[in-house]
């Protein structure tokens, strides 16, 4: 039998060809990534949006401690 050369690649465009990385993310995702939060769970996100909205309320400053320190335990 003779040797047959290797059949042509098919055609890749450019887009599918970049890394996930390079990939330009949009909406939370990509202010997460932009800055560097991207690491961070969901509910982590949650209660620093809630401990936002109640030390912008300013009725329980204690709760908002309190909260802040279980974020810091959850990282």
């Amino acid at each position: 039998m003779e040797d047959l050369p290797p059949p042509p690649k098919p055609h890749v465009p450019e887009s599918a060809e970049a890394p996930e990385e390079e990939k330009k993310s949009t909406g939370l995702a990509g202010i997460l990534k932009s800055l560097k939060l991207d690491d961070l769970d969901t509910g982590d996100i949650l209660l620093l949006l809630i401990m936002l909205f109640l030390f912008l309320d300013g009725d329980d400053i204690e709760l908002v401690i309190t909260l802040g320190l279980i974020l810091i335990l959850s990282l």
